[in-house]
């Protein structure tokens, strides 16, 4: 179920960086500029923008998109979209943000309203954070998170409800 199905019949891809790309005659011709055929298309290929990861039996799974991948000062890539599937696992996540700050990598986390009305129990707020802290101890040492902040707002969001993401600094 996670899974965006199988790839459609005649199309030709690759995984570039873990970024998919596309080719086929189903696929729009292009961009109105040149400037923007170059940056989405290389050698006929349509640079999606999704990171993505193909299981044994050919199903496609998105796990994240380039544009949001963090590159911590030691080379190493971080998909935020990843990890926060991986804590959103956790049954009193409501949702969950992944980001970096000062190099190391931050988790909010927005809980469920029950856990919200709780919080005011030390005991419990260390219980969430060990659980939490649980998952992030099945992670590579470059992916753990290394601050973990109960949120007790909801985030701010895109008209679609997606998280706005913090801006990078470039």
């Amino acid at each position: 179920p996670e899974s965006v199905g199988l790839m459609y019949g005649g199309m030709e891809y690759k995984i570039v960086d873990g970024e998919l790309w596309l080719k086929g005659v189903n696929m729009m011709d292009g961009y109105a500029t040149a400037e923007d055929n170059a940056l989405a298309y290389e050698d006929g290929y349509f640079k999606t923008g999704d990171l993505v990861r193909i299981d044994e039996d050919g199903f496609l799974y998105i796990v994240g998109r380039i544009k949001d991948v963090i590159v911590l000062s030691t080379g190493e890539k971080v998909a935020p979209a990843e990890l926060e599937a991986k804590f959103g696992e956790v049954d009193f996540v409501k949702d969950c943000l992944v980001y970096e700050e000062n190099d190391s990598l931050v988790l909010e986390v927005y809980p469920h309203t029950y856990v919200i009305q709780s919080l005011g129990d030390e005991d419990k707020k260390a219980e969430y954070t060990k659980v939490l802290n649980d998952v992030n101890n099945t992670l590579m040492d470059f992916q753990k998170v290394s601050k973990i902040i109960l949120r007790s707002e909801d985030f701010a969001r895109t008209p679609s409800m997606k998280i706005i993401r913090p801006k990078k600094n470039v």
